[in-house]
């Protein structure tokens, strides 16, 4: 591996990192906003059931919902982000062909984390 490909290579590596970090930003940011607009708006808390699940005691509660929100508008903001800077280099395909396998990606993290 030669000097300048090793440099382009963690240049990249870094911009992915970075990328990372803001769309963890952007993601708390979305959360946070999404709660506040909801309490002020409708008085509702991030505790209260948004939606039963089949007739159990166990409910979707609005912080699963805010939490779906963020993670789609963070998603959505990391891969056009990488798209325009990280790998613009990278041979192109349409977006949506190349947004949904990044979601599906991202949506399998999301899941296990909730």
């Amino acid at each position: 591996m030669t000097v300048a490909r090793f440099i382009s290579n963690m240049g990249q590596f870094l911009r992915f990192g970075l990328v990372g970090g803001s769309g963890t930003v952007v993601n708390l940011l979305v959360v946070f906003l999404s709660k506040k607009i909801a309490m002020w708006s409708a008085g509702i808390t991030e505790h209260d059931g948004f939606i039963n699940l089949f007739g159990t005691q166990f409910n979707i509660r609005w912080y699963h919902v805010f939490m779906a929100i963020a993670f789609l508008i963070a998603n959505t903001w990391n891969y056009q982000l990488n798209r325009m800077w990280t790998f613009k280099e990278a041979q192109r395909i349409s977006w949506f062909r190349g947004f949904f396998p990044f979601l599906l990606a991202g949506l399998g993290a999301f899941l296990v984390s909730q």
